[in-house]
C-alpha cells in the first residue's frame, strides 16, 4: 500500500501550468467586517482618553481594545496577501514574511504528511509556523484543482520497522499514579509493568480501534486495546502545530505498525477522518458522523442567531425608552441627530457583525463537510477505489 520507498532524486517533476490562487472573497470580507467591529471598540475607550485624561484611564480595556484592534487588522493584511501558487517546482505560499514552497519532490518521497485540518499538508523538517499547509480557504473550484494536483502527486510517508519490541510509559499526565508504568509490544503479546507485571497475548486481545487522519499513512489520532483487563486508550492532540500525546516513549507511527502488525483485520475496527475509506461500511459510518456534526453545528448557529436578534431587539427598545423622553420637540439638533446615529452605528456593529462572521464560519465548516460527503458518495457509487477484503489484510499487514 506504501509505495514512498522512491527517492526523491528519482521522481519525475510533473509538468503543472503555473497559476495563483487567492484566498476567498467572502473570508475577506470576513476579516475587513472583523477590523470593523474592532475600531467600534477601540475608538471610543480611545476618545475617552483624549477629552478626559490619562487619570481616567482604565488601562485594562485600552490593552484589549488595542490588541484585538491590531489582531484584527493583521488577519486582515493576511487575507489580503495569503495565496498560493503551482508550477514545476511545487506549491509556493505567500504570507505576510514572503513565499514558501514545498517542492514537489517533497510530496513524492514520503516527507509530507497529511495534517488534521481538511486537504492540509505537514511538513516537519520546515521551521514552526510554516510547517501546515492549508488548502481549505480557496475557492471551491480553486480548492478542487489544487487539492486535485497535491493529492495526487502525494505519496504516504513509509510505516517504521517493527521488527524490535516497541516500550512506552502510559499515562504520563499521572506522574504518581499507580495506572502509570510502563507497556512493552513484543511479538508475542502485550506486557504491562505497574504494581505487578501482566501478560496478554496477541490472541487475548478482544478488539483494536484506531481513528487516524487517512489510511494511507502510519500513525494515529487515539488507539484502542480492548484488553481482558480494561482498556488501553493511547491519543494524539494536535495544538498549534504541536502534538501532545498521553504517553510517553515511542512513537505513535511506531504503536501503530507493531499493533496492526500483529492484529488480525477481523478484530480491527479502523476510521480515517479523510482519504479513501477501507470499504462501504467505512464510508457509510463516516457519512452518518458528517450528517450529525452537521446537525449539532445547524442546531447552536440557530441558537445564537435567535439570541442575537433577541438582544438588537431588546436593546433598540430599552434605547427607545431611555431616549425619547430625553428627546426635546420639534427638530432634533444637530448634535443629538450625530450621538443618535453614532449610538445606532455602534449597536449595528455589535449584533451584526459577530453574527455575520459566526456565519461565515458556519458556511466554512458546512462546506468542507460537503466536499468530504461528495467524495464519499462518490467512492460508495464506484468511483472511487474501494478496498476488499483482501486488501484491508494487505493494508494492515503493510502499516
Amino acid at each position: 500500500m506504501n509505495a514512498s520507498g522512491n527517492n526523491a532524486e528519482d521522481s519525475v517533476m510533473p509538468e503543472v501550468e503555473s497559476r495563483e490562487f487567492r484566498i476567498a472573497a467572502r473570508y475577506r470580507r470576513a476579516a475587513l467586517f472583523g477590523v470593523l467591529w474592532a475600531t467600534s471598540w477601540a475608538v471610543p475607550i480611545w476618545k475617552e482618553l483624549v477629552d478626559l485624561g490619562p487619570g481616567f484611564l482604565r488601562w485594562d480595556e485600552l490593552l484589549e481594545s488595542s490588541a484585538t484592534l491590531a489582531l484584527a487588522i493583521g488577519l486582515l493584511v493576511l487575507s489580503l496577501r495569503w495565496c498560493v501558487r503551482i508550477d514545476s517546482r511545487g506549491i509556493s505560499r505567500r504570507n505576510i514574511a514572503g513565499w514558501d514552497l514545498w517542492p514537489w519532490s517533497a510530496f513524492q518521497s514520503g516527507r509530507v504528511w497529511r495534517a488534521a485540518w481538511h486537504d492540509s499538508y505537514h511538513l516537519p523538517e520546515k521551521p514552526w509556523g510554516r510547517r501546515t499547509l492549508v488548502l481549505a480557504f480557496l475557492d471551491a473550484a480553486d480548492h478542487a484543482l489544487v487539492a486535485g494536483v497535491c493529492d495526487r502527486l502525494w505519496v504516504a510517508p513509509l510505516a517504521p520497522d517493527t521488527s524490535d519490541d516497541v516500550a512506552f510509559v502510559h499515562p504520563v499526565d499521572f506522574r504518581f499514579s499507580p495506572l502509570r508504568g510502563e507497556v512493552r509490544l513484543t511479538s508475542e503479546g502485550i506486557h504491562r509493568r505497574r504494581r505487578r507485571d501482566r501478560y496478554c497475548r496477541w490472541e487475548d486481545v478482544r478488539e483494536v480501534r484506531i481513528s487516524r487522519i487517512d489510511h494511507r499513512q502510519p500513525g494515529f489520532d487515539e488507539l484502542e486495546l480492548h484488553l481482558p483487563g480494561g482498556k488501553l486508550r493511547l491519543e494524539v492532540e494536535s495544538i498549534l502545530g504541536f502534538r501532545r500525546l498521553n504517553w510517553k516513549g515511542a512513537s505513535a507511527e511506531l504503536i501503530s505498525a507493531k499493533v496492526l502488525r500483529h492484529m488480525p483485520a477481523r478484530r480491527v475496527t479502523a476510521l480515517a477522518r479523510y482519504g479513501p475509506p477501507l470499504n462501504r461500511q467505512e464510508a457509510q459510518k463516516r457519512l452518518r458522523d458528517l450528517d450529525a456534526e452537521s446537525w449539532v453545528d445547524h442546531k447552536w448557529f440557530t441558537i445564537k442567531s435567535i439570541l442575537a436578534t433577541l438582544i438588537a431587539v431588546a436593546l433598540g427598545i430599552l434605547a427607545g425608552r431611555l431616549l425619547l423622553p430625553l428627546l426635546p420637540f420639534g427638530p432634533l439638533p444637530q448634535q443629538w441627530r450625530f450621538a443618535l446615529g453614532l449610538l445606532v452605528l455602534d449597536w449595528l456593529v455589535w449584533l451584526v457583525v459577530p453574527l455575520w462572521i459566526s456565519w461565515v464560519v458556519h458556511d466554512f465548516r458546512t462546506r468542507r463537510r460537503q466536499i468530504e460527503r461528495d467524495r464519499l458518495n462518490q467512492w460508495i457509487a464506484g468511483a472511487g477505489a474501494l478496498l476488499t477484503g483482501d486488501d484491508v489484510d494487505t493494508c494492515d499487514a503493510s502499516l
